[in-house]
């Protein structure tokens, strides 16, 4: 009876370890498991926007992980709604699962610049998005270009016939016969280089040549400063962005932000200042969002009303400027160092919870001052807005 007891133990103890190794080692699948359905309205903000009712907008998020040999065995162990993949469907051959999440990183961050360029254009913008080139976004292990391309490089000439989309490539490598090399030109990390690299026939279309790179479009896309300041900054809360006319489009900047905390103010318009958009900036005033900051008026009512300047004004000096700012010193502009001072101004209301409300007629009174101001006879700058 004991010999018995002794054996089931160590036959339970096999069985566990068994299972645990099922469960532990990856199988050559992948599982796609689908997260509940998020309403969209908890990770959207659309300013000005009136909801009409009648629907709502979801998302799902779907979690991708190799599966395990014993989900792979067990189907009634994976996790509700799953679906499973073969590994050649998210891994082409000679691909790595670490190649695929830099493909992926990738990807992602140039839908976020098309997605950009798309949302900017509904609005209005004019946005220019100029093809440069085929992107390689994958090396085939093994393949001819697997010790002279990398991802990430864009070719964008043949044997010095110029490709800017994939399309092209496909065209003027498809001249040459299988096994002939070609000499793409190719731009990596800023540096033009000359490649020769030889072709092996498709596995699909045994005449026509590769050389072994998955690619995608690679384009130029030009938006506008405000966009690439907003973009570039680290931190949260950015509403709008007024880079003035009065200010030769480069020197002067109002921001609007919604204020975290005390002292946001003056941390957003150093993270501000210092990105690329913004290194020409002198003057950064930054205002609550309930101030626009592209109408003077209020921006200056926001300067006259919550500024102290020995609290809100903060001076940076000897920070590196614009050479074709007229009021640089000669010296600087001579040398070439473009060394100038920059001025913050936290127009924000100052410690907001304690911070006057202020006196504001009613909606309905408001429109109808703006409708008939010009019957009351009082002058008013033309552009200016007039009852806030």
């Amino acid at each position: 009876m004991k010999r018995l007891s002794i054996g089931a133990a160590v036959l339970g103890a096999v069985g566990l370890a068994t299972a645990f190794a099922l469960w532990v080692l990856p199988a050559n699948e992948f599982i796609l498991t689908p997260d509940r359905a998020k309403p969209l309205a908890d990770r959207v903000e659309v300013e000005g926007a009136r909801p009409a009712g009648g629907g709502d907008v979801y998302y799902v998020d779907v979690f991708v992980r190799r599966s395990s040999l014993l989900e792979s065995l067990l189907p009634f162990t994976r996790p509700d709604g799953s679906t499973v993949l073969p590994e050649r469907a998210l891994l082409p051959p000679g691909t790595s699962q670490e190649e695929r999440d830099r493909q992926n990183a990738a990807e992602m961050n140039r839908s976020e610049r098309i997605a950009s360029v798309v949302a900017l254009r509904a609005l209005g913008y004019d946005i220019e998005a100029t093809p440069k080139g085929a992107l390689v976004i994958g090396v085939a292990t093994g393949a001819p270009a697997s010790t002279k391309i990398e991802p990430g490089d864009v070719v964008v000439a043949v044997d010095d016939t110029s490709v800017r989309t994939p399309d092209e490539l496909r065209r003027e490598i498809g001249r040459r016969e299988p096994g002939r090399d070609v000499r793409l030109t190719v731009e990596r990390a800023g540096t033009r280089l000359q490649l020769t690299v030889g072709t092996v026939p498709s596995p699909d279309e045994p005449s026509r040549p590769i050389v072994g790179i998955q690619v995608d479009q690679e384009v130029d896309i030009d938006l506008p400063i405000e966009i690439d300041i907003a973009r570039q900054c680290p931190l949260p809360g950015i509403k709008k962005i007024n880079l003035t006319m009065g200010g030769c489009g480069a020197f002067n900047c109002v921001v609007s932000i919604e204020k975290k905390f005390e002292g946001y103010g003056k941390m957003i318009a150093l993270a501000v200042l210092g990105t690329w958009g913004a290194r020409f900036v002198k003057t950064l005033i930054i205002v609550d969002d309930d101030i626009d900051p592209f109408d003077w008026n209020q921006v200056e009512w926001a300067l006259a009303t919550r500024v102290q300047p020995h609290r809100d004004v903060e001076i940076i000096r000897d920070i590196v400027g614009c050479i074709l700012d007229p009021s640089l010193p000669y010296q600087e502009r001579q040398t070439g160092r473009s060394r100038t001072s920059k001025m913050i101004i936290d127009a924000t209301k100052y410690d907001a919870a304690e911070f006057e409300v202020p006196c504001r007629p009613k909606q309905d009174v408001a429109e109808k001052v703006n409708r008939e101001w010009a019957k009351y006879g009082i002058g008013i700058p033309s552009g200016s807005s007039r009852l806030p």
